[in-house]
Formats: C-alpha cells, sequence, structure tokens
C-alpha cells in the first residue's frame, strides 16, 4: 500500500507539474523521436517487465500449492529453492486429477513449465538488451554500478534524441533526481523529487546502491557527509543529483556517436549498392561533396529496361 501511494503521489505531481506548465506557457520541450535503437530497447523492456512479472506469479504459486498440498507432498518439496521445485515438478506424469495428490501433481507440472518457459523468454530478452545496450551506450555501460537493466532504464527515459534535454539538470529532472525547495521559515533544506520518470530514478538508486558497497570515493562521500550532520536520504539525495550529470553526459556522447556511425553505415552501404549496378562517367576526386551523372547499366536481362541516367551525389 505503502509502494502504491508514492505512486499514486509521484503521477499527482507530475500531472500538477505539467498543467502548471502549459499554463505558464513553458511546455515547449521537444518530443522523443522513437525511431532509433533506444525505441528497440524500451519496446523489448515491455516484454521483459510482463515475462518477468508473469514467472514470479508462477513462482509464487507453485509455493502456495506445496504449502496447501498433501501431507507426502508438501513434506518431499518443503524448504527446497524455486529453480529446484520447478525442475522435479515439470517432470511429473500426466494423471488424470482424481484425488488432491494427483491434481497438485498436475498443478505443478503445468506451473512448473510455464515457469521455465517464461524463464528462456528472459533469457533471450536480456540476451538481446544485453548486446544492444553494449553497442549502443558504452560509455554508459562501462560506469560503476551499470549493468544492462540499469542501462535499459536510463536509455528509456532519455530517448533517441537526448539533445531534446537542454542539460544535465533537465536529465536529472527529468529522472526526479532534482533538488526540490523545502525550505520554511530560517531553515533551508530540500526534499527527494518524487515526480519524474520513476524507472530512471530507480536506475539511479540502483547504481548508489552498488556505488556505496564497490565504490571507494562513494563510500568515503558518504562517511564525510554522515559527520557533517546529514541524514542518509539526503546524502542519496545528492549522490543521485551527481551520477545524472555523470550519466547526461554518457548517454549524450554515446547516441551522437551511434548517430554518426549509423549515417557513415547508412552512407557506405548506399555507395555500394550504387557501384554494384552503376558505372560513371567521368572520374570524382575522392572526398569532394559534389554532383555527378551516373549511367545505370542492367545487372541481369530483366533489368533491361532499367538503363537511364540520374543525378547522384558523391561523399
Amino acid at each position: 500500500m505503502e509502494a502504491a501511494g508514492a505512486a499514486a503521489t509521484g503521477l499527482v505531481a507530475d500531472a500538477i507539474s505539467a498543467a502548471r506548465a502549459v499554463q505558464a506557457g513553458e511546455a515547449v520541450g521537444t518530443p522523443k523521436t522513437a525511431t532509433g535503437t533506444v525505441e528497440a530497447i524500451r519496446l523489448l523492456r515491455i516484454a521483459r517487465r510482463s515475462a518477468m512479472k508473469a514467472r514470479t506469479q508462477a513462482g509464487n504459486q507453485i509455493h502456495a500449492v506445496i504449502d496447501t498440498s498433501p501431507e507426502d507432498l508438501r513434506h518431499r518439496y518443503h524448504g527446497h529453492s524455486s529453480a529446484q521445485v520447478v525442475a522435479a515438478a515439470a517432470r511429473f506424469h500426466r494423471r488424470f486429477p482424481s484425488t488432491p495428490l494427483d491434481a497438485a501433481k498436475l498443478t505443478l507440472r503445468v506451473l512448473a513449465r510455464r515457469w521455465q518457459h517464461l524463464d528462456a523468454e528472459l533469457a533471450e530478452l536480456d540476451a538481446h538488451l544485453d548486446e544492444l545496450t553494449a553497442t549502443v551506450a558504452p560509455t554508459l555501460r562501462a560506469m560503476n554500478g551499470v549493468g544492462p537493466q540499469v542501462a535499459t532504464a536510463l536509455l528509456a527515459a532519455a530517448g533517441d534524441n537526448p539533445d531534446r534535454l537542454r542539460s544535465a539538470s533537465s536529465f536529472a529532472a527529468l529522472c526526479g533526481a532534482s533538488p526540490v525547495d523545502a525550505s520554511s521559515g530560517r531553515q533551508q533544506h530540500h526534499r527527494l523529487n518524487r515526480g519524474g520518470d520513476r524507472q530512471g530514478n530507480w536506475a539511479l538508486h540502483v547504481i548508489i546502491i552498488s556505488r556505496l558497497r564497490w565504490h571507494q570515493p562513494t563510500k568515503a562521500y558518504m562517511a564525510k557527509r554522515r559527520a557533517q550532520g546529514r541524514s542518509e536520504k539526503a546524502i542519496i539525495r545528492c549522490l543521485k543529483r551527481h551520477v545524472a550529470r555523470e550519466v547526461h553526459r554518457a548517454i549524450t556522447t554515446d547516441l551522437a556517436n551511434n548517430t554518426i556511425q549509423r549515417d557513415y553505415h547508412d552512407r557506405r552501404w548506399t555507395s555500394k549498392e550504387a557501384s554494384a549496378r552503376t558505372r560513371t562517367t567521368g572520374d570524382v576526386p575522392v572526398g569532394d561533396d559534389v554532383s555527378m551523372v551516373v549511367t545505370i547499366r542492367p545487372a541481369s536481362v530483366d533489368d533491361a529496361d532499367a538503363v537511364g541516367e540520374v543525378h547522384v551525389r558523391a561523399w
């Protein structure tokens, strides 16, 4: 209930902020293009999230059936892990469920095979997401505390065109990591931002928790701020803001390089196709951006009608 209440609070805060921005004429943001690899990653995350939820539900149902099954079955699998129970239950023989024991075994067999199917789906999706994030955002993946799932959440929040975010501060606000003034009277302090993209905020939080265990500079910063009397929540808020700046720099660098490489690949592929089916009528200096006339020669008898002259550009 507390998690649902916090999520509802974040939605209300986002709605109020959006309404005020529209009224003030400040809602001039650029939408996501949704035409590149990041959009593909976002779509795969949808399938993964539903598969993970369904696998967790199947696992919970398996343990619930074991807890309420006849004594023989309950005693046999009590205290075993989900993977052990699934491996054994998936091999149960199919029998007519005329008794509670046979019905429990058939139920466990169905649920176990469902769990295995969903687990295979997750493994396939994780492999694709791992490869895509490592290819599209190598700088982001190289950051301390960033794995495939954290990278997908951050990339989905930024979109294919992170340049629409004017600065690292805009990205921090998008992920709900920007400080919110909560001063009262002479007390000057800030609180956590409950708005923004909660998946992006979750990703920043995972990075902080990981670094607090394995990253010595982050551990030293926590100890220093604790000695100054700051609370753990306030310190994490400051760390999130710092990590958001680092993530924004990495994402903009990676996606800018990815765009340049994709454009170069497209031009190179088009050039290969043209050279395979055309013959130039003159010498063109390499590297010059000039127009030239090419004569299309048929590659086969079926292409005999494709003879002609067109104007193309040489890159």
